[in-house]
C-alpha cells in the first residue's frame, strides 16, 4: 500500500466521525462550554436526546470525545490529545507528499 493510500486509510475513522454537520455543531457546542452533558447539549440544539446520544456515542467510539461521569451523569469534552497528533500527522503526510509532486522528474 502506499502512503497517500495508508495516509487515507488510517485518517478515515477520524473523518467521518467529523464530517457530519450534526455532530460538528455538537462539537462546536462541547468546544464553547468546554465540557457538556447530553442533557445540555438537548437544550442548546434542534435535534432530540436519541439522536444527540447516538452522535455522543460514535464520537467518543471514535476517541473524539471523552467521558467523565459525575453520578447518573456523563459530561463530554473534546479529546485533543487523540485530534491534534492525527490531524498533525496527516498534515505533515500530505505537505510530504505535495513536496514530492512539486519536484521537477529528470528523465
Amino acid at each position: 500500500m502506499n502512503n497517500l493510500a495508508k495516509l487515507l486509510q488510517e485518517a478515515t475513522p477520524l473523518l467521518d466521525v467529523l464530517r457530519d454537520e450534526q455532530r460538528q455543531a455538537i462539537l462546536l457546542m462541547i468546544l464553547e462550554n468546554k465540557e457538556l452533558n447530553v442533557n445540555s447539549i438537548t437544550e442548546k440544539s434542534e435535534l432530540s436526546r436519541p439522536p444527540i446520544s447516538h452522535h455522543l456515542k460514535l464520537m467518543t467510539q471514535a476517541e473524539v470525545l471523552l467521558v467523565r461521569k459525575q453520578g447518573v451523569h456523563r459530561f463530554y469534552r473534546m479529546n485533543f490529545d487523540c485530534i491534534m497528533p492525527v490531524m498533525k500527522e496527516r498534515y505533515e503526510s500530505l505537505a510530504q507528499l505535495q513536496a514530492l509532486q512539486e519536484t521537477p522528474h529528470l528523465e
